[in-house]
């Protein structure tokens, strides 16, 4: 399918000028927002970039010209990477102060810039700067409001500094290792911020904590976006110690000034936790972290892999890890699912949900100048113009990114497929041996080799060979051996004895080698044959030419007699005569049958075999032909005389075929045609109804419908379930019959359903099924009413008398037991009461409880007596019931 996005090429948006320290001088850069008082803080189209020594500039994304520039002297700290800026727009020059780059524009279009700065008493070099997302106004000489915003200033200590954003005055300074030193380990010095995220505190109660007012409760009020919105400031920062370092999430609410009270602290703790660790923490360059707080991930890339946290629960935990195509030095996330990443060799679009790639283009930026330059970062994704700006040694590049219109198509799993990434999981070096059958490993689709190809022709060749010159010994021997079959040796045969020695067979299929599919196709091929000119009326010319080998009986036992092993053996002849399953089903039945008249290879064929409703039906149709004993055809005799002893010797052959067949179905061991109906109707109740309906249709015609139906109420007669309970039948009488088992019934009623719907409505009202006579239908289905009902009869009288002994043998059993508990060994007299009337039912339906509630409330214990007087109260009148059998 075509990619759903795609990366454009790089366009230079600006070259940057050189910072003033050739050697170690840095740029840093970071997004630019704008606000009013009343409003929410907006991300503009812009990226402000300062440069050490040089200025700070602000760039439109689309212009290639800066559109303000500041001049700053001295160095910019390396820890300035990602300064947040407003209006009036900041910057750090050396001995940590803070520059406000001020630009007013009046009516006529003139700009007046004006600057002023503000030394920082905290000695710690300052990592971010942040404005509040609160304005507020404040009336200057012309008297004309101009918003201004509290500035905040993280410290990579973790102290935290406010000042007024038009004067520069410190309004207040806190440390976040003081607010939850008592949550850190006991050994803990001090704090190391790695990176630091800010926002709305409304934006983190639906995102990061699930909408929980109790876990912002420091600020003792409730969270409104439009009432009460204090910032937040997430920090991830690693404790330094004696032993050992760790990472964690701190989370701090700045209050706003004109929010606070006299009582109350401007920076509260709101949530302190562990990160997970991992390898990746022991490399010396900083891990790099953003926070999607709409849906609390936490993203970090260290060590080429990108790690999400899960910042919903209470402790985070690592949802997942995925390793990075290209060694990637900074990403920008784009939306919940995709995130952009920027190595030196190309830029990449990844699905971090289903750790896919859905994109790649390879990096063709210019170097620009060389020294002095910046390593490739990725500073912003402005999702208004689809546009991700990157800083590349001294020059600012656009990068257009095509992605879905619709945000609800983005992050799909169908975009994943086939661009999946490796999951960064550390093996164990001794992997654990494999087990169990290791037969499939040789034959896997796919892993076949030149070696293994050339063997398996020269034995193909050296089996038709074998089968060319009529050697069935050798043919089966090498057959054998495909098949994993041991032969029987010990019958010692002559050199010229033609006959193969017999295989030895196991009792399930299941129990036989796994064998490669091509060789059951050959065998398959070379015991059956198909005549394609011979194909009429979608009937298939199917003869098997092999009928008295081990082969035949092979493929039968072992279950790979199937439809589509035929279908796939003879697929070049088969495809050109276009056979119905129908119809390759039914002359493979017959054939079967022609085999072996004894039906034994049928019923090997329907125990090993998986097979649908359609050959069932066909295997049913076949035993209920077989049940019509039709006379025996003589054969044509010839009309000359000299092929009289011929003629004879043929009658004489058919005769003795028919009197073995005649003995082994009077044997007491041969009863093959009732096993197989059993069988055959125990898997098809395994079927839906409607498939062995639509079978029922497509197999049989109405009258073979009406013969089944015959034959399923034969059963219902023979197994005495038409009988009423107390009446003797044939079953009473002979102590050597079987009983049927009560899911007879079941059975049976299930399958005259089914044919009575294949006959369907048409059918039964035309009469096509009862030899065209205008009542004959009526009269059938008034009998088969007539039987089942009184099989329902016969089934309610036995539950009915079950619920009577049942009720009386639970009494005696309840006797024996209570009897046995209070010392039933000893002798004792009974009294053997001469009547045939026993009292049932009494045990009185509810209990008489041990404790009562009197007047005032008190529980006191019931007394014997009460409890007897309130036992006789409830147990109802004896009923005697009379038993008579």
């Amino acid at each position: 399918m075509a990619p759903a996005f795609r990366i454009h090429k790089p366009d230079v948006l600006a070259t940057l000028p050189r910072p003033l320290d050739y050697s170690t001088g840095q740029y840093h850069a970071g997004e630019v927002f704008t606000q009013q008082p009343g409003s929410k803080k907006r991300k503009r189209l812009e990226v402000a970039v300062g440069v050490d020594g040089e200025a700070a500039n602000i760039y439109h994304s689309p212009l290639p010209a800066p559109l303000t520039r500041s001049a700053t002297r001295g160095r910019m700290p390396t820890t300035a990477t990602n300064t947040h800026t407003s209006p009036p727009r900041m910057a750090l020059p050396a001995g940590f102060k803070i520059t406000v780059c001020k630009d007013v524009v009046s009516p006529s279009g003139k700009t007046t810039s004006t600057t002023k700065s503000q030394r920082l008493q905290h000695k710690a070099p300052v990592a971010r700067i942040y404005t509040s997302y609160h304005a507020t106004v404040t009336p200057d000489a012309d008297a004309r409001g101009n918003a201004y915003s509290d500035v905040l200033a993280v410290c990579n200590d973790g102290q935290i500094v406010c000042l007024d954003g038009a004067a520069l005055d410190e309004r207040w300074s806190m440390s976040a290792y003081s607010l939850c030193k008592d949550l850190l380990p006991p050994a803990t010095s001090g704090l190391e911020v790695d990176s630091v995220f800010h926002g709305p505190a409304s934006d983190f109660l639906k995102g990061v904590f699930g909408g929980r007012q109790d876990a912002l409760g420091a600020f003792g009020r409730t969270i409104d976006a439009e009432t009460f919105n204090p910032d937040v400031l997430v920090l991830v920062a690693t404790t330094r110690g004696n032993d050992e370092t760790g990472r964690y999430l701190i989370v701090l609410g700045a209050v706003a000034r004109h929010n606070t009270n006299a009582a109350q602290q401007a920076l509260v703790q709101l949530h302190v936790a562990p990160l997970p660790r991992h390898e990746g923490l022991a490399a010396v360059k900083t891990p790099t972290y953003q926070l999607h707080v709409r849906t609390g991930r936490l993203i970090e890339l260290c060590d080429n892999i990108m790690r999400t946290y899960d910042l919903t629960t209470a402790v985070p935990r690592l949802r997942d890890a995925v390793i990075m195509p290209d060694a990637s030095s900074s990403f920008v996330q784009l939306s919940e699912h995709s995130v952009l990443s920027l190595s030196p060799m190309a830029l990449t679009m990844t699905n971090i949900t289903y750790r896919s790639v859905q994109a790649q283009s390879a990096v063709t930026m210019e170097a620009g100048a060389q020294g002095g330059g910046h390593p490739p970062m990725l500073l912003t994704y402005l999702a208004k113009l689809d546009l991700a700006i990157a800083i590349v040694n001294n020059t600012i590049y656009s990068i257009q990114i095509e992605r879905h219109k619709a945000s609800s198509k983005e992050g799909l799993l169908i975009d994943a497929i086939g661009r999946g990434l490796s999951k960064a999981d550390h093996l164990p070096a001794d992997l654990p041996q494999r087990r169990g059958k290791a037969a499939f490993s040789k034959y896997l689709p796919g892993t076949l080799t030149d070696a293994y190809v050339k063997q398996s022709l020269v034995e193909v060749e050296e089996m038709d060979e074998a089968l060319g010159q009529n050697d069935l010994k050798e043919f089966e021997r090498l057959l054998a051996a495909k098949f994993g079959v041991t032969m029987d040796e010990s019958a010692q045969a002559h050199d010229d004895d033609t006959t193969t020695p017999d295989w030895q067979w196991l009792e399930r299929p299941s129990a036989y080698a796994a064998v490669d599919r091509r060789w059951v196709l050959y065998a398959i091929s070379r015991v059956f044959s198909v005549d394609v000119k011979d194909v009429n009326n979608d009937c298939p010319a199917l003869h098997c030419v092999l009928p008295e080998s081990n082969a035949l009986l092979y493929l039968v036992v072992a279950g790979h007699l199937t439809l589509s092993n035929i279908l796939a053996a003879f697929r070049s002849e088969l495809n050109e005569a276009d056979v119905s399953l129908f119809a390759l089903a039914d002359v493979l039945v017959q054939q079967l049958v022609g085999v072996d008249p004894a039906l034994e290879l049928l019923m090997s064929y329907l125990s090993a075999t998986k097979l649908g409703e359609v050959e069932l039906l066909l295997i049913v149709r076949t035993i209920m032909q077989s049940l019509d004993q039709q006379p025996r055809l003589a054969l044509p005799r010839p009309n000359g005389t000299q092929e009289d002893d011929e003629f004879v010797t043929m009658e004489i052959d058919q005769l003795e075929r028919e009197l073995e067949l005649a003995e082994y179905n009077l044997g007491d061991e041969s009863n093959v045609r009732a096993r197989l109906l059993t069988a055959a109707f125990e898997r098809l109740a395994g079927y839906s109804s409607v498939s062995t309906v639509r079978a029922l249709r497509i197999a049989f015609h109405p009258t073979e419908i009406l013969a089944l139906i015959h034959l399923l109420r034969i059963q219902l007669v023979g197994s005495a379930w038409t009988t009423r309970y107390t009446e003797m039948t044939t079953l009473d009488q002979d102590e050597a019959a079987r009983t049927a088992s009560d899911g007879v019934i079941t059975l049976i009623a299930e399958l005259l359903a089914r044919c009575i719907d294949a006959v369907g409505t048409h059918g039964w009202l035309t009469s096509v099924s009862v030899g065209h006579q205008a009542e004959g239908g009526g009269h059938f289905l008034t009998a088969l009413k007539l039987e089942v009902s009184a099989a329902l009869e016969g089934l309610n009288e036995a539950v009915e008398m079950n619920g009577l002994l049942g009720e009386a043998v639970r009494f005696g059993t309840a006797s024996l037991a209570g009897r046995s508990a209070r010392g039933g060994d000893r002798a004792r007299a009974v009294e053997v009461v001469a009547s045939a009337e026993l009292p049932l039912g009494l045990t009185p339906k509810q209990g008489v409880t041990q404790f009562k509630v009197v007047s005032g409330g008190e529980v006191v214990e019931r007394s014997a007596r009460e409890k007897g007087h309130l036992l006789s109260q409830r147990v109802k009148e004896y009923s005697l019931e009379k038993i008579s059998i």
